[in-house]
């Protein structure tokens, strides 16, 4: 790796152990270009690369009309609590208060990633797991669907 280092890159550089490749070292004004290896010190969770996934994710997309009272924290804790195995993420793309809607509610436009590492999801396993988040915001936020 060839790697640029100049005066303003010093606080970055120092979180970092430089392993030499070579002994090339040209200085050139207040730049210097080396070759060289670069290891970061520690190896966190969120530094780690995760392998692209094998199988494909599925978006479904639900307009629940709920009360102003219930966050869209409280929405996406509940979908996490119904569906723990294949829901990877859940995302609110659009929220809509008016008249036409009654008085005291929303409508929260909710976005759902599913996918399974083991195979491709079938039609009828995404129906059943879409059909539980609708049961559970029904039951448990009075929620009505668009």
């Amino acid at each position: 790796m060839i790697s640029r280092l100049g005066a303003r890159f010093a606080s970055a550089w120092e979180r970092y152990t430089v392993l030499p490749k070579g002994r090339t070292f040209c200085l050139y004004g207040k730049e210097a270009y080396v070759d060289l290896y670069v290891k970061a010190p520690q190896q966190r969770d969120d530094d780690l690369i995760t392998q692209h996934p094998k199988y494909p994710s599925v978006k479904r997309d639900l307009a629940l009309l709920l009360d102003k009272k219930i966050s869209f924290k409280e929405v996406k804790e509940l979908a996490l609590r119904t569906e723990k195995t294949l829901l990877k993420a859940v995302t609110l793309f659009d929220v809509y208060e008016g008249e036409q809607l009654g008085a005291g509610k929303k409508s929260y436009a909710v976005s759902f990633t599913l996918q399974d590492d083991e195979k491709t999801l079938t039609d009828k396993q995404i129906d059943k797991i879409m059909n539980k988040l609708i049961g559970s915001y029904k039951h448990q936020l009075g929620a009505e669907i668009r």
